[in-house]
């Protein structure tokens, strides 16, 4: 088993054995196109879980044709009550067929590979025709 930094730090290896066993081979990583997230907010943190995520999401992909990535957490903080609002922006983003950008987004995370990730976050916005 990987060592972890603490139990509620994010493991990369065990999200991505988590996202392997709940699609099951039935459902191509590369086919979803927007993927709404928790976001842990801390720089290590975000960037073990983003890499987890285009690893399974992102890598192979066209560049045209990235998955986007968005949190519902930088607009009303680290609440449970709140845990909904994120399906609600992702039924929002479908119906209009438009992705939001980031809210209060400052500035990338230097320790994540954004070039090569096939994910795209913060300020970029729009959405890929299937």
């Amino acid at each position: 088993m990987a060592a972890r930094m603490g139990i509620v730090a994010p493991n990369g290896i065990a999200q991505k054995a988590v996202a392997k066993i709940t699609w099951g081979g039935h459902i191509d990583p590369k086919s979803i196109q927007y993927f709404e997230d928790h976001a842990t907010s801390t720089s290590i943190g975000d960037a073990v879980k983003f890499t987890a995520m285009s690893q399974i999401y992102g890598e192979g992909r066209p560049s045209n044709e990235p998955c986007y990535i968005r949190s519902v957490k930088p607009n009303f903080g680290n609440l449970q009550a709140g845990a909904g609002l994120g399906f609600i922006r992702t039924i929002i983003a479908l119906r209009n067929r438009i992705i939001l950008p980031q809210a209060n987004f400052r500035f990338f995370n230097r320790k994540i590979d954004w070039a090569n990730a096939g994910i795209k976050d913060g300020w970029m916005d729009g959405w890929i025709e299937k």
